[in-house]
């Protein structure tokens, strides 16, 4: 270590490093090392040098250390995925094309409106290729998983003319995507694809798949992929490849499942295990129903963007349990040699090529944020109106040692500050949607 450098994590094999320690325990076991080392220590983790961060006070200097980036880190993670030739922060093919579109796109207001709206109009076609298909009636996890597949590809990518040919198209590419994503946890722990023939195997036929979407004969496809199928041609006439085309498009098609998948389901698990939870959501959503005039399923197709944003108590069930089984690891690296000032007023100096690391859980279950974060409250993220205290609105106001964090914040599923994951409002849409109309249309219980 040099001086001012974060205290060094000793390991029996440097390589590997943490790597196990963390799969089986990791909050138990940064919380040892703090406890030992203090708020912030670096530890090996598969060949790289990683400056672990403790304190969700330090989250904001994280957020200001300009020469801390994360696009280094986001392109080797989609060569990883998807292979090298793609335009997504890739040093041999400089082009910031593709993430200005993608971050352009999935922050517009409007986009995410029309989006919404998409989510609903899909959603009767989306239910009913679902149960149509063969699933046990007991594998909850199975069935979220198929509603999440068809309702992301038919809303992203749009939908041929005819039902029969969609559905067999959806039919295909989900079984497909499946193998895929099932095994790209191993892709993401950065075990090269070749050691993993099925996976191989699988996102060449993706790859296959993909390259037959033509894109202008399909019905209400998405801006964000018009966009991005178009930009090979608008970037590099001369050079552009279909090959490219298709690494984009699986990318985008697994990072809108990643978190999705597992939310949909923990979320229902939780409001279905919480009797009270129930009540209240559909209480809430009856509300609407009235005011709306929506009587029957079919109109469900009338709920808009603003609809849902009022349904506080249904979002603070999803954030709980985000908070609740959100496990994500927000990783940046260094591209020169920089200084990090914590808020306590100590620097800590940090080398170039080095990575800093926060784990979301460690403000997810921190005690002076959360009483009992162990326990799954659906209120918890939910405070009465200073004016009229029967009006339930979003809670914004969280603490620790006295100090305000911030709402962008207390939720870290999703990762930290500007560069938060651009797509985390439509995966919420999303998520709304399929879990009011489960609740409250159909007969689903633990």
């Amino acid at each position: 270590r040099l001086p001012g450098e974060p205290p060094l994590v000793s390991h029996w094999i440097p390589f590997v490093g943490a790597a196990l320690d963390i799969g089986k325990a990791p909050l138990d076991y940064m919380r040892s090392l703090q406890r030992r080392l203090g708020d912030v220590f670096t530890i090996k983790l598969a060949g790289w040098d990683v400056h672990v961060f403790m304190n969700p006070l330090d989250v904001p200097s994280l957020e200001r250390a300009k020469s801390i980036d994360h696009t280094q880190v986001i392109g080797q993670f989609v060569s990883q995925m998807v292979g090298d030739k793609h335009l997504i922060h890739n040093p041999a093919k400089h082009s910031e094309v593709i993430p200005k579109t993608l971050e352009k796109t999935l922050r517009s207001a409007m986009h995410l409106i029309t989006l919404c709206d998409s989510c609903t109009s899909i959603l009767p076609k989306t239910i009913e290729r679902t149960l149509k298909s063969e699933f046990s009636s007991k594998r909850k996890m199975k069935l979220c998983k198929k509603l999440v597949a068809d309702m992301t590809l038919n809303l992203f990518f749009g939908s041929l003319a005819s039902d029969k040919d969609c559905s067999e198209e959806t039919r295909k590419i989900c079984e497909e995507f499946f193998v895929y994503f099932d095994s790209s946890a191993l892709l993401v722990d950065r075990i090269p694809i070749h050691l993993l023939p099925a996976t191989k195997r699988s996102r060449n036929k993706m790859f296959e798949l993909l390259s037959d979407f033509d894109f202008e004969n399909r019905e209400n496809v998405s801006k964000l992929i018009s966009q991005v199928a178009a930009v090979g041609k608008s970037h590099n006439p001369e050079n552009s490849t279909n090959e490219e085309r298709v690494r984009h498009l699986l990318i985008i098609l697994w990072s809108a499942q990643a978190n999705t998948l597992p939310a949909l389901f923990w979320t229902l698990f939780h409001i279905l295990n919480d009797k009270q939870a129930k009540v209240d959501v559909l209480q809430e959503f009856e509300k609407h129903l009235e005011n709306l005039q929506w009587p029957t399923m079919d109109d469900i197709q009338r709920i808009k963007k603003g609809d849902l944003d009022k349904m506080v108590v249904l979002d603070s069930c999803l954030k709980e349990t985000l908070r609740v089984s959100g496990s994500s690891m927000a990783v940046r690296r260094a591209t020169q040699n920089t200084t990090i000032t914590l808020h306590s007023g100590k620097v800590y100096n940090i080398r170039k090529g080095d990575y800093t690391s926060y784990f979301a859980p460690v403000t997810h279950q921190d005690t002076q944020i959360y009483e009992k974060p162990e326990e799954y409250r659906h209120e918890r993220f939910l405070q009465r109106g200073e004016k009229d205290p029967n009006m339930l609105k979003s809670r914004t106001q969280f603490s620790k040692e006295g100090k305000r964090i911030s709402p962008s914040t207390s939720i870290m599923t999703f990762g930290y500050g500007a560069i938060r994951c651009p797509g985390r409002h439509i995966a919420m849409i999303e998520i709304k949607v399929l879990a009011l109309t489960l609740l409250k249309h159909f007969n689903i219980d633990l």
